[in-house]
């Protein structure tokens, strides 16, 4: 009879998708491995405190020997991604979570999409079969770290299903008759210039508009208050809530100034950011609180979640 020799690939995929799926466990999360690879490996239900969350994430599991193969910086890049999938994982109201995992350590670091792709690499002529992932460094994936990759999903998962329900797509004309004519007058100036912006649509009749926020908004902003509540913390002298509101702050910025500067750039653009970062500040307020106070317990529960180490993982 003839031997058929397992490819080592398939065997580090295999036991790399066994060790992730024995921390999740150990950490109280349900794993459930996805019959169908359609680019998921495993389906992980987050748990925190001891209670099954409602927050599920995708997870697409990269295994290998040693991840000095795949450091780039200050970062791990890994180019071998359809980019089929890539654009489906961006197009998805899903969390979905890329891991890069050293069997022989038995650790490895993870990223969320979209924070590991370049977009405009994406939209490429001719497209590219393969694109690569940029995973940070610091996004270490341990024992030690998992309470703190609960609270980021439990970030992304409020953020997402705050913002697909039609209540909070309510906007500023509600209580816009207390506003004086001056005040009225700048907001409709930053309601308009977030519309040339293409961060809102304006919908309704025009005596009477009401706004959408548009959907390539949420990627940006998601990503960059991700990213700048981590840095928040690293800072350690900011406390939960302070390092939340000011995290909120610096991602509608950034995502404003990013949306000028991309379609201009020009002085009298840039003089309407203030009055353009205040409107958005506004629609976006009650989400904000909703979503801060479903994960602020956490964080202040927790003094090690408010930490983060700019050490990357062993290597092995």
């Amino acid at each position: 009879m003839r031997k058929h020799n397992r490819p080592l690939s398939h065997q580090i995929a295999d036991t790399a998708c066994a060790q992730i799926s024995s921390l999740f466990s150990s950490h109280g999360c349900v794993v459930n491995p996805v019959l169908r690879d359609y680019g998921e490996d495993l389906v992980v239900q987050i748990s925190q405190e001891d209670y099954l969350t409602p927050c599920t994430i995708y997870v697409q599991v990269k295994g290998t020997r040693n991840l000095d193969r795949w450091e780039r910086g200050t970062y791990f890049s890994y180019g071998k991604l359809k980019q089929s999938t890539v654009s489906r994982w961006l197009q998805s109201n899903n969390i979905v979570m890329l891991v890069l995992w050293c069997i022989n350590t038995q650790e490895g670091v993870y990223g969320f999409v979209p924070d590991l792709f370049e977009k405009p690499g994406l939209k490429s002529k001719p497209p590219r079969s393969f694109v690569s992932a940029r995973i940070p460094k610091t996004s270490i994936l341990n024992k030690a770290s998992m309470n703190k990759l609960g609270v980021r999903a439990l970030l992304r998962w409020n953020l997402i299903q705050c913002r697909m329900s039609e209540a909070n797509w309510s906007m500023l004309k509600v209580g816009m008759a207390t506003y004086d004519t001056a005040v009225e007058e700048a907001v409709n100036a930053g309601l308009n210039y977030l519309s040339i912006l293409g961060i809102l649509t304006q919908e309704g009749k025009s005596e009477d508009p009401s706004w959408r926020i548009n959907s390539g908004f949420w990627s940006d902003f998601e990503s960059l208050l991700d990213q700048r509540l981590q840095d928040r913390f690293q800072e350690q002298k900011w406390s939960p809530t302070e390092a939340f509101d000011e995290a909120f702050k610096d991602a509608i910025l950034i995502v404003v100034v990013k949306r000028c500067a991309e379609k201009s750039g020009s002085g009298a653009e840039y003089s309407m950011l203030h009055a353009g970062t205040e409107v958005l500040e506004a629609l976006l307020s009650d989400l904000m609180a909703k979503c801060k106070e479903k994960v602020m317990h956490l964080l202040e529960s927790d003094p090690t979640l408010t930490r983060t180490t700019s050490d990357g993982p062993m290597r092995g």
